[in-house]
Order: structure tokens, then sequence, then C-alpha cells
């Protein structure tokens, strides 16, 4: 009996071998449809079929350098563009403020005339006329001006009178009387050497030359930001071309494993660690494309004017690659 149960138990364990071994037949035909599927290009829906729709990218392309980048920067970075608004927003106020010593001119020209009845014989009324008429006109002028060192002022005028008389006992017919004054007045001790108009002329001028340095130092910074942007850019977008060479490898060994498991040279265990390392690849993947968009944002706003500039909505496609 026991001799009975030894070979009932080996028949039975050769059986359950025998149920677990493929025959070969089964085996060649598994090679052969793996074979037609790696040669047709055909995947299962689960392997490839992530890749292209994270990848899609509908937008027009922009291909740019990175000289491209860096005078698109100079010449529509909203940062910038403030910022060189600032030096010139001085010279109004220092042109205002030179304007006090610019010389002011003035003038004055004026006419009457009078006629009074005579009060005296001997007062020379024309034969005919009513009384004597007396006329005077005036040419006035002046100059002013504030001097723009030592707190001086100068002043000259002119003052001609020309008087005309219709008197016959008049001796000379038209006259004038031309004066000419000059004066320069000059403080000794307060406003000499400053006073507060050139004080103001000084702080402006040293505000604007701040202003200047202040323009150079953002074009600099912005100049350096935008070439640190472009190379991170540029890293993104090779990394995302390595995570899609991780993801077409993770679904290769996929489909290898699912071979030999049909076959039966590898455990499941084996293929569910390859789906796993396909899931991980495709989900470094949809990072790298989401840190490319990241990137590729930061790039632009430092390259654009605004939402209407026409490379916002583009696609930047960084052409230059770094020399090693």
């Amino acid at each position: 009996m026991a001799v009975c149960a030894a070979v009932i138990v080996t028949a039975a364990t050769s059986v359950g071998r025998a149920q677990q071994q493929p025959s070969q037949a089964r085996i060649r035909e598994l090679v052969r449809l793996a074979a037609q599927q790696i040669a047709g290009g055909q995947t299962t829906p689960a392997q490839g079929s992530v890749a292209q729709p994270i990848l899609q990218d509908d937008r027009p392309v922009v291909q740019l350098t990175l000289d491209d980048s860096v005078k698109l920067a100079l010449e529509r970075n909203l940062t910038i563009a403030v910022q060189r608004l600032n030096p010139e927003s001085f010279d109004p106020a220092i042109a205002a403020l030179r304007a006090t010593y610019w010389p002011t001119l003035t003038s004055l020209v004026s006419a009457a005339s009078v006629e009074n009845p005579p009060t005296s014989s001997i007062v020379g009324v024309p034969a005919g006329a009513n009384g004597v008429t007396a006329g005077t006109t005036n040419y006035n002028a002046g100059y002013a001006q504030n001097a723009p060192w030592g707190g001086g002022t100068l002043n000259v005028t002119l003052n001609n009178v020309r008087t005309t008389s219709t008197s016959t006992t008049v001796l000379f017919n038209p006259t004038y009387s031309p004066t000419y004054t000059a004066q320069y007045t000059q403080p000794l001790l307060r406003g000499f050497s400053i006073d507060a108009n050139r004080q103001q002329i000084l702080v402006t001028k040293i505000s604007r030359d701040i202003s200047d340095i202040q323009l150079k130092s953002t074009i600099i910074n912005t100049l350096s930001s935008v070439r640190e942007a472009y190379w991170n850019f540029v890293y993104a977008v090779q990394a995302i071309d390595v995570a899609r060479q991780t993801v077409d490898s993770a679904a290769q060994l996929v489909r290898d494993n699912q071979v030999r498991l049909d076959v039966g040279t590898i455990a499941p265990l084996d293929l569910v660690t390859a789906q796993s390392q396909q899931a991980q690849a495709q989900q470094a993947l949809v990072q790298a494309v989401a840190s490319r968009r990241t990137l590729e944002i930061a790039l632009k706003q430092l390259i654009v004017s605004g939402a209407q500039d026409p490379n916002w909505n583009a696609r930047i496609d960084p052409i230059d690659r770094p020399d090693f």
C-alpha cells in the first residue's frame, strides 16, 4: 500500500509539473506572436499610450538662439523699459531749475499826444491852431539775468524819450532824452558759495546719475537672468528627450517580460516590477513636460513685452546647445 501511495504522489507531481510547463508548440507560437508585434510596432493599450498626448503641442514654434533672447530682452523687457524712463524724468526738473539763470528781456513802447490851449502870448501857437500839441514817445528796453555762479544779479536798462511839439518857439523838434543804466549785485556772504537753486540742481543731477547706474544694473541683471533662464530651458527640453527614451525603454522591457512570462522563464512578479518602472518613467515624463512649460514661461517673462506679444502664445524652441 505504501508503495502504491508513493507511485500515486509521484504521478500527481509529474502531472502538475507537466501542466505548468507549456508545450514546445505553445512556446514557438508565443515567440512568433511577439516577433510580429515587435516588427509591426504594435503595443498593448497600456504601453506607449501616454507619451504622445503629453508631448503634443499645437502652438506655433519660434526658434531662438541665446543672442536672440538677449536682443529681445533689451528691446521688449518691461522692467528695462520702465527703468529707461527714470533718468529722463529728471531732465524737465533740471531744465526748470536752469531756467532761473536764463536772461530776461523786457521792452516797452508807448506814445501820447496832448493839445494844450495857449496860456501866454509867447507859447508859439501855430497859425490857425487852437493850441500847442505836445507828443511823447517812450522806447524802453531791459535785460536781467541771475548769474549761475556767486549768486549775483545783472540788470541793464535803456530808457529813451522822444518829445515833439507844434510850438513855433521851440528850438529843437523833436528832442531825445536817452538814459542807460547797468547794475550788478553780488552777495558777499549769504548765497555766495551756494544757494537753494544751485543746491537743488546738484541734487537733481546726482539723482539722475543714480538712476543711470540703476538702469545699467537692471540691464546687467536682466541679461544674466535671461542667460540663466535660457540654459535652464535647454536643460528642460533635453530632460524631456531623456524621459521619453526612458519611457520607451520601460515599455520595451514590459513587452519583453510579457513574452518571457508567457514562455515561462520569469515569475509574474518580474512583469509587475517592469510595469511599475514604466509607470514611474511616465510620471517622470509628465514632470519633465511640466518643468519645461514652467521654465518656458520664466524665459518668456524676460523677453516679451506683454500678453499681446506674438512670442507669448508661441512655443519656444531653443536651438543653442552648450559646448563641452
